[in-house]
């Protein structure tokens, strides 16, 4: 964890540089990254350690971690746009200032595709004549493919000037986009979202695949679940599109109940 998680964001910072914001933050990220509460309590579990012994050994007067609290530890409730809540998320998009974050946000509202999956797509990984987006190691350890739509080419051809290999890079260093929560707060503040995280664009993306009729087989492959399992969490909205479809029968033939 701590080459995966610490490293990245603290390696070139001295100790005392770090600020009790800086934690909160780092916590924070977490968070809007759709982490489970448990799993951020685990890490800054890890982050008061490693500081609790740098103030016992003396590297710093205080340890900037301590006495901030855990989270509560409740499964988050999977969030749903509505056609209105997406209008109003993709103006947002369209008014804030700087192409990057918007176009990866209207990339993961088009694709359902994973945070990271997305920050690190390759310009390498398309296939602009077929419009497929080769995932090359997904998150089940193999590659996975995903057809684009009309919509998310031109998302993708509005990158293509970044001079990087990475779709979308940090401008400053052409590396993957890893940190953007200001700039996603500021967002769902401005479309009035200020419960969505960035994880449920993706189930959004498989509601309206269900809502509209696609199997929870089609689901599991265009999210890339390798478990059918997974994707059964879907599986109360396909009933209730059956529901739906049952009554749009029973109105079509103005049925009150009572048959002649």
């Amino acid at each position: 964890m701590i080459d995966r998680v610490l490293l990245p964001l603290w390696e070139y910072a001295k100790l005392s540089a770090i600020t009790r914001d800086d934690v909160r933050d780092f916590q924070s990220s977490y968070v809007a990254k759709g982490y489970k509460p448990g799993s951020v309590n685990r890490m800054m579990a890890l982050v008061k350690y490693i500081f609790s012994l740098a103030e016992r050994w003396e590297y710093i007067d205080k340890s900037p971690a301590r006495g901030l609290s855990k989270l509560a530890d409740n499964e988050h409730k999977e969030r749903f746009l509505t056609p209105d809540e997406t209008d109003r998320l993709l103006k947002a998009l369209k008014n804030c200032q700087g192409a990057v974050v918007p176009d990866l946000i209207e990339f993961l509202i088009l694709t359902g595709a994973r945070r990271g999956e997305a920050s690190h797509a390759r310009w390498e990984d398309m296939d602009f004549e077929h419009g497929l987006w080769t995932v090359p190691m997904s998150k089940s350890g193999k590659p996975r493919h995903i057809p684009l739509s009309v919509s998310a080419m031109k998302v993708l051809k509005r990158r293509v000037e970044n001079n990087s290999p990475f779709i979308f890079a940090n401008p400053k260093t052409g590396e993957p986009l890893k940190h953007f929560y200001s700039t996603w707060h500021r967002i769902r503040k401005e479309a009035g979202l200020e419960d969505v995280r960035v994880h449920d664009l993706r189930h959004n993306f498989a509601s309206l695949l269900i809502n509209h009729g696609r199997s929870l087989y089609e689901v599991q492959k265009l999210l890339g679940h390798a478990s059918i399992s997974t994707t059964q969490r879907y599986a109360h909205l396909s009933q209730d599109t059956l529901k739906e479809a049952t009554e749009i029968v029973s109105r079509s033939i103005g049925s009150d109940g009572g048959a002649e």
